[in-house]
């Protein structure tokens, strides 16, 4: 029987998504994925947009990283949430949030308290629903990582971006590489998730401003 401690199944999951080796790998994506309809009037404004996000996300990732990992008492939701300021002004956050059986991170950049881009990164896992077993006779798991992008300017969501890739324990699969070799796609109606997006993100900042997120702390679902 497959189980994961909470704290192992976040780590694995900001592993697979390369956090922990690279924190390049949640980068926007280049400007030449394929994007929904921008609301900015013109597409070459659209793209500098997006070329100027790419540039601010590449600089705060220059920024020395400051963490508070949390864990709900007598709970097994636990997490941590990752902060990079500069001059006394945040520029970057990220909380992230698991338990047994999956973890999702949201993260955001920020340039003077507007969200500039904001991306979901969710990664899961079950037991194999055909009954494949793993060539040591274990049960097979079935591992899915799920990516979405969203790019802002002067508050009106520009691009979104929506990416899914599973991996099987069976076939000897791996899921950072299904993941990486998977596409970029349109979002077709981006508006809910990038609403839903930002009221996580708004959430988080209040809490982390608030200075509600210590060691004890039980998240937003709590």
């Amino acid at each position: 029987m497959k189980t994961k401690h909470c704290s192992a199944a976040i780590l694995l999951h900001l592993s697979l998504l390369g956090v922990l080796a690279n924190c390049d790998a949640y980068a926007p994506a280049d400007a030449s994925d394929t994007a929904v309809e921008a609301e900015a009037n013109h597409p070459a404004a659209e793209s500098s947009a997006i070329k100027a996000i790419r540039t601010a996300y590449t600089d705060a990732m220059q920024i020395k990283a400051d963490t508070i990992a949390w864990q709900c008492p007598d709970d097994p939701v636990g997490g941590q949430v990752h902060t990079r300021s500069q001059t006394g002004r945040l520029v970057w956050i990220e909380y992230s949030s698991g338990g047994e059986h999956g973890a999702v991170t949201w993260q955001a950049l920020l340039q003077s308290n507007a969200v500039l881009f904001i991306m979901v990164a969710e990664s899961s896992w079950t037991f194999d629903p055909g009954g494949a077993r793993n060539p040591d006779g274990g049960e097979a798991t079935l591992d899915t990582a799920e990516q979405s992008r969203f790019y802002f300017q002067n508050g009106h969501l520009i691009q979104a971006l929506y990416k899914k890739a599973s991996a099987s324990s069976a076939k000897g699969e791996l899921l950072d590489q299904r993941l990486a070799q998977t596409a970029n796609q349109k979002l077709s109606d981006p508006a809910q998730p990038a609403a839903a997006a930002r009221e996580v993100i708004r959430q988080v900042l209040q809490a982390y401003r608030g200075k509600e997120i210590t060691k004890d702390w039980c998240g937003l679902n709590n």
